[in-house]
């Protein structure tokens, strides 16, 4: 780094750090009427989590199953942007989903369809070339974030 380049950073942190501080900025923000406002948002999900927890949430079930550190840090990379489905009513139709099957973290698909079957919940997703349908009990799903879920997730953090 040269001479301009810490002067321009010193005083980008300075702008930045009056800002921070200017009370014509503080955040009046209410996440209620965020959330009400959004669309494709599961509120309940959404209101009780963080992004770190959610976060927290996928390193903890991948640590659990039977797969090298390795795996589970690549996983985690890979599902940044993803949170845990315990239940099945949390699947959203028109959703990207991916799952953990036999220990391989698939590239998943969107969601079409949710089958109640007599040897399982079904649960049937489109990728670019091909449906799939995999039984829901039998692996760990993980569900993308959409922006607005992002957003007030972000939001919360702050």
């Amino acid at each position: 780094m040269d001479i301009n380049d810490v002067c321009y950073r010193y005083i980008m942190d300075a702008i930045i750090e009056h800002e921070r501080n200017n009370p014509e900025l503080q955040n009046t923000l209410d996440l209620d009427t965020i959330l009400e406002s959004a669309g494709n948002v599961d509120h309940q999900y959404i209101g009780e989590h963080s992004l770190s927890s959610i976060i927290q949430e996928v390193f903890d079930i991948l640590s659990e199953q039977d797969i090298s550190k390795e795996l589970i840090h690549k996983y985690s990379a890979s599902l940044i942007n993803y949170r845990l489905v315990e239940k099945v009513y949390h699947v959203h139709k028109g959703k990207h989903i991916r799952w953990l099957r036999n220990d391989n973290l698939t590239n998943g698909g969107i969601v079409v369809d949710v089958k109640f079957l007599e040897n399982g919940i079904q649960i049937l997703c489109k990728n670019k070339k091909r449906f799939i349908q995999y039984k829901f009990d039998d692996c760990i799903t993980f569900q993308k974030l959409t922006m607005d879920e992002l957003l007030i997730l972000q939001l919360k953090d702050n």
